[in-house]
């Protein structure tokens, strides 16, 4: 599912069909995620970060969306938070 080809207008669909208190779930459970991979908001080198994308893919792909989908509502949702 990861390896999914994906059209930008396939991810704003996919977006647009998910509801907001669905929304804030999701961003609460990768902003939870990387806090707690970095609760001291440091700078990151590669390696570290290679790792928080995986795991944000990985809370996309068991949650049954597509990475790119969540990163979309994680940055749309920025502020909210």
């Amino acid at each position: 599912m990861s390896d999914d080809s994906i059209t930008k207008e396939q991810i704003i669909n996919e977006v647009n069909s998910i509801p907001q208190f669905e929304m804030d779930r999701l961003c609460m459970l990768v902003k939870t995620d990387l806090i707690s991979r970095n609760h001291d908001n440091r700078s990151t080198d590669l390696a570290e970060f290679s790792k928080a994308k995986a795991s944000v893919s990985y809370i996309a792909l068991k949650e049954g969306i597509l990475p790119s989908v969540l990163y979309m509502v994680y940055v749309m949702n920025w502020n909210k938070r």
